[in-house]
């Protein structure tokens, strides 16, 4: 994973800027923790957001409203994926949407392991 970028997506989950969602990248307000890394993303590249009709308030980044699109990954420096990485990005999203971990404690794990 690219370094910088890295370091942004972990320095932004602990900053309380974000409100914490799950099963999603982003519902009105919240994202999930790789919805964060698409903030970054749109941010960075001048992207907005797009609401998705009939979705109740979720919003789609680069078409995409569930899952990390690839230009986020290849972006982050993600696209290098052994079965490592894509082991290690699986369990972020198993952390946030699934076991209830907090964005700190999902920070810690990303500057440990990705």
């Amino acid at each position: 994973m690219n370094a910088e970028i890295k370091k942004q997506w972990v320095t932004a989950l602990r900053s309380d800027k974000y409100e914490q969602g799950r099963g999603f990248l982003r519902k009105i307000d919240c994202f999930c923790a790789q919805g964060v890394l698409c903030d970054l993303y749109a941010k960075a590249n001048n992207i907005d957001w797009k609401m998705k009709f009939g979705t109740s308030g979720r919003y789609s980044i680069v078409g995409m409203w569930d899952l990390i699109p690839n230009e986020v990954e290849k972006w982050a420096g993600l696209q290098e994926i052994t079965n490592r990485m894509a082991k290690l990005q699986d369990k972020v999203v198993q952390m946030n949407d699934f076991h209830g971990y907090s964005f700190y404690e999902i920070a810690d794990y990303i500057e440990q392991n990705l």
